[in-house]
């Protein structure tokens, strides 16, 4: 039986209720007003992805007692790709520099060269964008971690400038930064870079096929659920 304050004050339930919903009103009025500002500021964008109790794309007016309204930045995926340069350049290991300058984006299996980054600013949902080294040598670079199941052993990286290698460490960052608002992933992939390298013939005996393995990081809007 419910306990009452009183003959005619609230039930127990009622007053939990009551403190829940304030909780949840207040929740809601403190995000609403830290975006305003953030925003009225200049240091934030005015359609950010809503989280809410970790639920991307979940209106916040929904957010659970005690839960977690969070404003995430919508990047561009311009924006991420020269990020995302800029980490791989940071971390690759120099001896000549031709890895380091080597870093090559791909949309939708094309080469972008020079200002051509500037086509990233219109890409969709379903544009796949790739950023691979294209020297012969940078799978090496990456190493290989062990996987008991196909019973591969794991191998340091090439360089001891990266011996953990460079395009899994940077992934890890990509997931870090813009998990919520990318699709992220990073594979070892059999590629013909069109437009920015022909095949060699090395890669034509070494390779199956007649192409080298890559290390690739691919990138891809996810939809947005407003």
């Amino acid at each position: 039986m419910a306990t009452k304050y009183g003959m005619d004050g609230p039930t127990t339930a009622e007053t939990v209720k009551w403190v829940l919903g304030t909780i949840e009103a207040t929740t809601i009025a403190t995000a609403e007003e830290v975006l305003r500002r953030e925003v009225a500021a200049g240091n934030f964008t005015t359609e950010p992805v809503v989280v809410t109790d970790g639920a991307v794309g979940r209106d916040y007016h929904q957010v659970r007692p005690f839960g977690k309204i969070e404003f995430v930045a919508q990047p561009t995926m311009r924006l991420a790709v020269e990020w995302t340069l800029e980490m791989l350049r940071r971390l690759s290991p120099v001896a000549t520099g031709r890895y380091r300058d080597s870093h090559v984006v791909l949309l939708n299996g094309t080469g972008l060269t020079g200002q051509g980054l500037a086509v990233l600013d219109r890409a969709r949902e379903g544009d796949r964008i790739q950023i691979v080294n294209v020297q012969p040598y940078a799978r090496k670079i990456e190493g290989q971690r062990a996987k008991r199941r196909k019973q591969i052993r794991g191998r340091r990286g090439l360089s001891k400038q990266a011996p953990g290698g460079v395009y899994r460490k940077v992934h890890q960052l990509l997931v870090q930064r813009y998990g919520r608002t990318l699709f992220v992933d990073y594979r070892l992939e059999r590629l013909e870079v069109g437009g920015v390298e022909g095949r060699s013939l090395a890669a034509q005996t070494r390779s199956k096929g007649g192409f080298y393995v890559y290390p690739v990081l691919q990138l891809y809007l996810k939809p947005k659920i407003f």
